[in-house]
């Protein structure tokens, strides 16, 4: 028997919530950073994500 993995979506994108580490690693995965990147953006330029997305880029 195969195992189907289902990446776990946010049910609002328009927020980033990185309340449990399947939100985590759908962040990190979608703004292609590591955690400790994200975490950092996230206590600079607040929760939305093409602000936070911007922040990475520099």
């Amino acid at each position: 028997m195969s195992y189907i993995f289902h990446r776990r979506e946010p049910e609002d994108k328009k927020i980033i919530v990185i309340n449990e580490q399947w939100q985590i690693t759908h962040w990190m995965l979608t703004l292609q950073t590591t955690q400790d990147k994200l975490v950092k953006a996230l206590k600079t330029v607040g929760t939305d994500p093409e602000t936070v997305k911007r922040y990475l880029l520099h």
